[in-house]
């Protein structure tokens, strides 16, 4: 997903509280949208790197989460005949390390246990799954 390298500046200069405040139900499945904007209005700006973190939060946020599915409990909210929505499969190595980065600095337990949650189910890190299931309980 993302077409560039991530360094640690890149995530600091970013306000993802921001990007995610408003008048929106606190949960990720509402989040996604408000963080594509963000990323086109980053892009609008000409700040690339910022447009591609806030989409590459946006496409994690627009996945369903099927609590019943224990192996891989992320899917493409959306599945059609020839395509799909973004899917935890699309995650590339690069946007795992960016996510490593992020989940750090994020505030919102709400993102912070999503993004943890991807990182153990995706890269089975283990301190990721402890700090999911602590932000979940927030």
């Amino acid at each position: 997903m993302l077409n560039i390298k991530v360094e640690t500046k890149d995530v600091l200069g970013i306000d993802w509280d921001e990007a995610i405040s408003g008048p929106v139900e606190k949960e990720c499945h509402f989040y996604y949208s408000l963080f594509y904007k963000a990323s086109g209005e980053a892009e609008k700006n000409k700040n690339i790197t910022h447009s591609e973190i806030l989409k590459l939060l946006g496409m994690i946020c627009s996945f369903h989460l099927d609590l019943e599915n224990y192996e891989c409990p992320f899917e493409p909210a959306l599945i059609l005949r020839e395509s799909r929505s973004p899917s935890i499969e699309d995650l590339t190595e690069n946007d795992y390390e960016a996510l490593l980065m992020i989940v750090e600095l994020v505030k919102d337990s709400e993102l912070k246990s999503r993004i943890a949650d991807i990182l153990w189910v995706g890269k089975r890190q283990h301190l990721q799954a402890k700090n999911a299931v602590y932000s979940y309980i927030e």
